[in-house]
């Protein structure tokens, strides 16, 4: 059918504004209805370079209001899109919303403003307004306007966050260095700690990737305003020896350990030999537990101790007893036993 471009009711097209590569949302509106609408059919061509994503209801079209959507090129215009929307429920509103447009952008869709027009649209009446003239399927077509639309196509420049970096006492942010710092949309920043001496780097809080709080140095996306801390904690020695023969695990030597650490020792003799006890940093009602667990929380020096091992056989001739009983025995070199006989 032919628009009527001088009657109401008006079928309206929105203007909006967005970024190549990025998404519009265009509205189709209607103002100016007096009448009970059966359906609303609208082809519109859009641009080159713009696509339709989604179609959705507007304000005033209930979820029963079924809208069917589709693409094919325009006669007139080749190198644009044309979309056809039906529906199939009364509209009463005088005016709102039809429908929602979600469009995509090529990122190469030249800047400037875009025209986005009607090719050709209908309106039908409910069928229970019984006008006199209707279409074959017994919907009226009314007269109606229209008013085109467009869309503005600019390059924003790239959005700028700060990345604001403090520490700890026992060390410092060497880069950036401290404080706030402004950078594009988008920049990768390489942010690393130095720990002072008597101290270790532990980890990063704040706006941390997740799995990344211990990486230093750290590379940071800034793709929103961050805030970074890093941390640092207290470090002790732990010094390891042995006496005898015999061997530890962790092997002998000085270790660097994070306040609070835990580490397990292990003793282990060698052939002919018996381990004999920590001495040292340990704990007095722990020299003889093996594998020991020792918690770093100041320097500390342990010492393996272990002596030759030597076998003592007790047996019994004639009735009676002994303390310790009768079998094998093995101890230490020069340890004194008592053996009392009954």
């Amino acid at each position: 059918m032919s628009i009527c471009a001088s009657a109401a009711p008006l079928l309206s097209l929105g203007k909006t504004t967005a970024q190549s590569g990025g998404i519009a949302l265009l509205q189709l509106d209607i103002s100016g209805n007096t009448e009970s609408l059966a359906g609303v059919n609208a082809n519109v061509v859009l641009p080159q370079g713009i696509s339709v994503v989604s179609v959705d209801n507007g304000s005033i079209l209930d979820n029963q209001f079924i809208t069917n959507y589709r693409y094919f090129p325009s006669e007139t215009a080749p190198n644009s899109t044309v979309i056809t929307y039906s529906g199939s429920a009364a509209i009463n509103d005088t005016s709102g919303t039809l429908f929602t447009f979600q469009l995509a952008l090529a990122p190469d869709t030249p800047l400037g403003t875009h025209p986005v027009t009607f090719a050709q649209t209908n309106l039908d009446l409910s069928v229970n307004a019984r006008h006199a003239l209707s279409n074959s399927d017994g919907s009226i077509s009314i007269p109606h306007s229209v008013a085109n639309g467009s869309i503005t196509v600019v390059n924003y420049p790239p959005a700028n966050y700060s990345l604001t970096t403090t520490s700890s006492s026992g060390g410092v942010v060497l880069s950036p260095g401290e404080g706030t710092f402004t950078y594009a949309e988008n920049t990768v920043v390489q942010v690393s700690a130095v720990a002072e001496s008597g101290y270790l780097f532990s980890s990063w809080t704040g706006n941390v990737p997740p799995g990344q709080e211990t990486v230093n140095p750290l590379l940071l996306s800034i793709d929103s305003n961050k805030n970074l801390i890093a941390n640092f904690t207290p470090q002790h020695t732990l010094t390891i020896a042995v006496n005898g023969s015999g061997s530890t695990n962790p092997v002998p030597g000085q270790y660097i350990h994070p306040e609070g650490s835990q580490v397990t020792l292990t003793a282990t003799a060698d052939p002919g030999h018996l381990f004999t006890g920590w001495s040292g940093s340990v704990p007095p009602d722990q020299v003889m537990v093996n594998p020991l667990t020792l918690t770093v929380d100041a320097d500390k020096n342990v010492n393996a101790n272990f002596s030759i091992k030597r076998a003592l056989t007790l047996t019994i001739n004639g009735t009676g007893t002994t303390a310790p009983l009768p079998g094998n025995y093995s101890y230490s070199n020069g340890t004194v036993i008592t053996i009392t006989a009954t």
